[in-house]
This record gives structure tokens, C-alpha cells and sequence, in this order.
């Protein structure tokens, strides 16, 4: 291996290193946290109690977590040993994802083309993508998932040049471990099987063989862990089945957050122009090339990673389309409530993915096909002024984050509040309409406020009037209700029902 060759991997390593170090200065003031955060907390704060993977209720009763994936609570109880806060454990383990998943599509990149100059270029896209630091800065589960998966991407494409088993067993493992830590990666498990299926140059029945095998890998451990939540909550997901399309609001995000990945800066051009250079760039041109690649069976010269690079393209294309569908599928049948401020949260996972399809079919086109000179120096020129545009919405963005982290930034605000709800009797109970955020403010967990309308199925609860009843109940007894404004209608109408006569009142 030439020296170059072999220093490469600590120039990739260095890139990681400063990628660990920006997402700590990006986080300085504290992690971003939400509700799903606190979810995720709890469920971990639980698993060392020796509780199950549960959320605590205003009581302290346990009560088991269906809605979102263990994976992530179980990476927090693992780095446990970091802090006793877990949200700061979750900030110092994003940061190191951060770093491993530069490092891993740098990796990635390198192997299976060859090229320095391909890997280094993918690998400053990820450290300098606005979405992907903004993503690592939360304590949530997007970083573990794109660890995981391009783990498993990696086993599984060597699987392919390799042979061996144990990179094929590695990567339905992969890919089981990254969908019980977000359950759209039964993307990642569906596109492995079709690639075994139409890539596979082995006979029809061992490719049958094959695909049962990973299907069995890597859905089994999912399958038990679903039926774990239907036998406790007698729901798999937290989800009820029904039809709500998504919004045409919510599909202009998501094609604004798609458009960003080319155009960072707007550079004063119109939607309309920018929208169809976006769409020839991550669409046309990629499909062209593989169509060459595939139909016209345009080959590679004869070299050790040549299967590899056939594959990964070909598991991407399949991958990208799949993680969308499962995205659209869950808005229209299981999630009502998909707010347009996460779809750039959602699509994040997807950016990698999508930086090793083009780049890869890049390298085989742009640079080990013999063409012309200008047609280079152009794609370098290309390649530059985005990268430049990259690294400038980064600047801007780490430099000043302003209130950005959601809880975290409250809590610093919000230090009357913190200090009287720290104050109250540790015996009270409390009950509020924002049981995530008094988690935060209170290190206690709180009862939710009675809810007639179910914002994530989107219809009346018929339990309403069950729930107002206990409410009242417990405030006999001596609960404190702490209340979030602005109310909404809804809430006021409950307030009004309670007969509740306010204790403290902040600003």
C-alpha cells in the first residue's frame, strides 16, 4: 500500500476528531432537548433502575414504552459511566457519533473507490452539513441510527466482493440493531433483500436462501420486540391505523430541506430554478449513469473492490427510495401528528446515504473513466463551490445558535420557575400540560393535564371526562397543576371545569 494510502485513514481520523469538537462547542450552553428526549431518558433512567424500558408517571408507577425503539436509552445506559445527567451523557455520545459517522462515509468512500479525493470530499459534506450537526446536537436517535447503518452498509457491500459470512451475518445484525433504534430502518432490511434478489450472482434458489436468511436476522429480533409492546400496551407502535394525507405544507418541506443539500445558500435564484437543478443533480444524473452502469453494462477495470462498487450504487438506489416510502407510509397511516419543523429531522438520516450514491457513481465516471480534461475540472469546480457554500451555512450556524435547543434554553430562561417547582414538597404530585418540559425544569415527572383532542390521531378522546375527574381527584389531595401558556381554547375550557386557583404566576 502506497504511504499515502496508508495515512489517509488519520487525515479521515482528524476530520472526525474536529467533528467531535464542533458539536461540543455547538452544544456548549447544553444539549438540544425535546420531548422525544425525555422519552428517550427516561426510558434509560428506568433500565438502570431495573425497571423495564418505561417512562415514569406523575406517581412514580412505571409505565412501558411502546412509541419509540430502545436502541438509544440503551446507548445512555451503556455510556451511563460518562455523567449522572443523561442528558449530558446523550450530548457527549452524539458528539462521538458525530465523529464516527464523519469518519465511517469518509471510510466508506475510500474503500470501495479507491479514491482520496472522493472520501476526503464525502467526508467534509457530512462534517459540514448544517442538518446532520443540527440533528447530533438533540439527544435523540438520529446519530446512533447512521452509525449503525453505515456499519451494516459496509458489511453488507463486502459481503458481496468477500464472500465470507460473517460480513453478511454483521450486516443483518447492523440493520436490525439500527431499526430498534429507529423504526424506519426497515428500509435499510428491505433494500438488502431486494439487492440479493436482482444483484446477487448466485443461483436463484441460494439468493432465495439468502434473502430468508437476513429476512430472519434481521426482522426476528424486531418481530419480538413489537409483539413485547402489543402483549404490554396491546399496541405495537403507539400507533392506530387510519388514512391522513400529508399536507401539501408538509411536502414543501421536505422538498425545501432536499433542495438545501444543493443549494446551502439561495444565491438569490427563484424556487423555480433552483427546485429543477436540484432534482437533475440527486436524481437525473445519478439515474442516467446507473442506467449505464446496469443496462449498458458498462465495467469496471478488473480490481479487488470492483464488486463492491457495483453494489453499494445499486443498494443505495433501492435504499433512498424505500426510507421515503416508509417516511410517506407513516405520516398517511400511523402518525397524524408529523409536524413540518422535524421533516428535516426525518430526512436527515437519508443525507449519507445519498453524498455515497452520488460520489460513488461520480468516481466511476468523473474520475476512473477516461474523460475529457474540461469535463474534470469542471466536476472539481462543482464539487468546490458547494463544499465552500457548506462550510459557510456551518459557520453561521455554530457560531450563533441563539435559542435553538428548546428545553435546554427554557430552563436557562426560566430560573423563577425551576427554583419554585424545586421548592414544592417532594410528596405532591404534579400534573401539567407539558409533562416533558416540568421534567426538565423539576427532575420529576408529572401526570398530564386532562386532553380532550388527540393531536397524534387527530380525533376526540373519549376517556375526557374520566380524565378530568381524576384530575380533579388528585388536586383534592394535594397535587400542584403547572400549566405552560399560551392555553389554548380547549385548555382554558378544562382550567374553567377544574376550578383551580393559581399558587405562582411568571411571566
Amino acid at each position: 500500500m502506497p504511504r499515502s494510502s496508508r495515512a489517509f485513514p488519520y487525515l479521515l481520523a482528524t476530520i472526525a476528531i474536529c467533528s467531535v469538537g464542533l458539536l461540543l462547542f455547538h452544544t456548549r450552553n447544553g444539549p438540544g432537548i425535546t420531548g422525544d428526549s425525555v422519552s428517550y431518558v427516561m426510558g434509560a433512567d428506568n433500565l438502570i433502575a431495573g425497571r423495564g424500558y418505561s417512562r415514569t408517571a406523575g406517581g412514580g408507577e412505571a409505565v412501558p414504552i411502546t412509541g419509540f425503539p430502545p436502541g438509544y436509552s440503551t446507548a445512555l445506559v451503556i455510556f451511563s459511566w460518562v455523567s449522572g445527567d443523561l442528558f449530558s451523557v446523550g450530548r457527549t455520545l452524539n458528539a462521538v457519533l458525530f465523529g464516527l459517522n464523519t469518519f465511517l462515509l469518509g471510510f466508506l468512500l475510500w474503500k470501495f473507490t479507491r479514491s482520496q479525493v472522493v472520501a476526503l470530499l464525502g467526508s467534509l459534506l457530512i462534517f459540514l452539513s448544517e442538518d446532520l450537526i443540527h440533528a447530533h446536537a438533540w439527544v435523540m436517535s438520529e446519530g446512533l441510527f447512521l452509525t449503525l447503518s453505515l456499519l451494516g452498509v459496509y458489511a453488507f457491500v463486502r459481503y458481496f466482493s468477500s464472500a465470507k459470512s460473517y460480513h453478511f451475518i454483521a450486516g443483518a445484525l447492523l440493520f436490525s440493531a439500527a431499526t430498534l433504534t429507529r423504526y424506519v430502518g426497515i428500509a435499510l432490511i428491505c433494500a438488502a433483500g431486494l439487492t440479493i434478489l436482482i444483484a446477487g450472482n448466485k443461483t436463484l434458489l441460494k439468493r432465495i436462501r439468502d434473502l430468508l436468511i437476513l429476512g430472519g436476522l434481521s426482522s426476528l429480533p424486531v418481530v419480538i420486540w413489537l409483539m413485547r409492546n402489543a402483549s404490554l400496551e396491546g399496541t405495537a407502535t403507539n400507533r392506530e391505523l387510519g388514512f391522513h394525507p400529508p399536507s401539501q405544507e408538509l411536502f414543501r418541506t421536505f422538498l425545501g430541506t432536499v433542495n438545501a443539500w444543493v443549494f446551502p445558500f439561495r444565491l438569490g435564484l427563484p424556487d423555480w430554478i433552483r427546485a429543477p437543478i436540484s432534482v437533475i443533480v440527486l436524481v437525473i444524473i445519478p439515474l442516467f449513469i446507473f442506467y449505464r452502469m446496469i443496462l449498458r453494462k458498462d465495467q469496471l477495470p478488473d480490481e479487488d473492490n470492483k464488486t463492491s462498487l457495483e453494489i453499494l450504487p445499486t443498494y443505495l438506489l433501492l435504499y433512498i427510495p424505500f426510507y421515503s416510502f416508509v417516511l410517506i407510509a407513516n405520516t398517511t397511516f400511523l402518525d397524524a401528528g408529523t409536524s413540518t419543523a422535524g421533516a428535516a429531522r426525518y430526512l436527515t438520516p437519508i443525507f449519507p446515504a445519498v453524498v455515497l450514491f452520488v460520489l460513488s457513481l461520480s468516481y466511476r465516471y468523473v474520475i476512473r473513466k477516461a474523460i475529457p480534461r474540461s469535463v474534470r475540472i469542471t466536476f472539481i469546480l462543482l464539487a468546490t463551490i458547494v463544499l465552500g457554500m457548506y462550510a459557510g451555512r456551518a459557520y453561521l450556524f455554530v457560531s450563533n445558535p441563539g435559542e435553538m435547543f428548546r428545553y435546554t434554553d427554557m430552563k436557562r430562561r426560566m430560573t423563577d420557575v425551576v427554583e419554585a417547582l424545586r421548592s414544592l414538597d417532594q410528596d405532591r404530585i404534579l400534573i401539567s400540560n407539558d409533562i416533558q418540559l416540568t421534567y426538565v425544569l423539576s427532575d420529576r415527572p408529572a401526570y398530564l393535564f386532562p386532553l380532550r383532542f388527540d393531536v397524534y390521531r387527530l380525533k376526540e378522546r373519549e376517556d375526557f371526562n374520566e380524565q378530568v375527574e381524576l384530575t380533579r381527584e388528585r388536586l383534592e389531595e394535594g397535587a400542584v397543576l403547572v400549566m405552560y401558556e399560551p392555553l389554548r381554547e380547549e385548555q382554558q375550557a378544562t382550567m374553567d371545569l377544574l376550578k383551580v386557583v393559581p399558587l405562582f404566576n411568571f411571566p
